[in-house]
């Protein structure tokens, strides 16, 4: 009985078959936003977090300033030397490394760039820069201390994709300039890092801070930022709690950030979770447009098969067969509908992931689960079983008698 149902309703879409593709677009477009979407917001939020979960979860991070919407360590307000020690003096503190951060132009032969420089102090580069998991070298050695002038420099500006698609490949031992137009210094490259798959980290400089201090003329006692590693045994959150309070006391001001790793994880988090239920939201009106049209075909195909319903009546169909063979065909729809929706999101997804890799974004790639795309199906057939509820259920109120009077 139940395959006859199905018989049915598969005939009569097959009859009307421009009137069911232009319904099941609505539910195609829906789902197809849905899949796209979900899958890029998920892999673009794995990828973050893969990145922080590198540096490893007994980091800290210290910045100045109440709240900074930049890159870390880029806000106008500074730390000081003072901050320094008194953050290493805290219990639970086993290494606090001072970072500064800019961005400046860069020369090359005859070619011109912004980029990012990242200074590194001398004593803490092998445990705090390199011990953090995000960076290694692939040629030569990072500078050391006493050793002016030299700089590491990331795979894509190396490579020469950062200068654009014809550009030079840089070489250890070469030299870029650095530095505004009154501040210009000429560096030696003394080693190149391996892709690290963000875009940023691999278009830009390393050095040492007394360098950086020199090109920037940043007092000696200033940082952008402090890292800061807990000893093994300590709660990484009650050690940032301490340095917090610390630093209240030191400074008389809580013009600061303290952050764990976890904290800044969760940050993301919900930034990009709250983003992905605002484009969720706009891709479920394309599915209630997609519904209503549902809603609307069936209405149709009730009004036009009213007297094969009066006939269907009159031989012993009960109102539930009526009602459950509009049901199957509001449901078909919507399952082709998710059918394409799903195939056509997936290949969305896939292309931003190949445009992502090819801006360098390497470490990026679209998150398609098993789960994703059954949520997804179910989702379809269910907004296409919910729309046709109002009209099987007219149907089935059909008197036969009127039913097969209807011309």
């Amino acid at each position: 009985m139940f395959t006859d149902y199905i018989r049915i309703s598969l005939n009569n879409l097959r009859q009307r078959k421009l009137r069911s593709f232009l319904t099941i677009i609505g539910i195609v477009i829906g789902i197809m936003a849905v899949v796209a979407l979900i899958s890029v917001g998920q892999g673009l939020q794995e990828s973050i977090t893969g990145q922080f979960e590198k540096i490893g979860s007994d980091r800290i991070i210290v910045q100045g300033g109440l709240m900074n919407y930049g890159a870390p360590g880029m806000g106008s307000e500074k730390l000081t030397k003072k901050d320094f020690d008194v953050i290493t003096d805290v219990s639970g503190v086993k290494t606090a490394a001072p970072v500064s951060i800019k961005i400046t132009q860069i020369k090359y032969k005859e070619l011109e760039g912004i980029t990012t420089i990242s200074a590194m102090h001398e004593d803490y580069v092998q445990e705090m820069f390199l011990g953090m998991g995000l960076y290694e070298i692939e040629k030569g050695d990072v500078p050391k201390k006493g050793n002016r002038r030299h700089i590491c420099i990331g795979s894509r500006l190396a490579s020469g994709e950062f200068w654009g698609d014809e550009g030079p490949e840089i070489s250890l031992r070469d030299k870029i300039t650095l530095g505004e137009t009154n501040f210009e210094k000429e560096f030696k490259i003394t080693c190149i890092m391996k892709e690290t798959g963000a875009p940023d980290d691999d278009s830009a400089i390393y050095m040492l801070m007394e360098d950086f201090n020199e090109i920037f003329n940043q007092p000696p006692d200033e940082y952008g930022m402090i890292f800061v590693k807990t000893k093994a045994g300590f709660d990484v959150k009650e050690v940032a709690e301490k340095i917090k309070e610390e630093l209240k006391d030191s400074r008389g001001d809580e013009n600061f950030q303290v952050s764990t790793l976890e904290q800044v994880i969760e940050s993301f988090g919900s930034i990009l979770g709250i983003l992905n239920m605002f484009l969720i939201g706009i891709a479920a009106i394309s599915l209630f447009v997609g519904g209503i049209g549902i809603m609307n075909t069936i209405y149709t195909s009730v009004t036009e098969r009213t007297r094969e319903i009066g006939i269907m009546k009159a031989i012993g169909a009960k109102n539930s067969d009526i009602v459950l063979i509009f049901l199957i065909e509001a449901g078909v729809l919507g399952f082709i509908g998710g059918v394409i929706g799903c195939g056509i999101g997936i290949m969305l997804g896939k292309a931003v992931e190949l445009a992502a890799h090819q801006s360098g974004f390497t470490l990026f790639n679209a998150l398609i689960s098993p789960g994703l795309i059954a949520g997804a199906m179910l989702f379809s057939i269910l907004v296409g079983v919910i729309s046709g509820i109002l009209p099987a259920r007219q149907a089935s109120q059909l008197k036969p008698v009127d039913a097969l009077r209807f011309d």
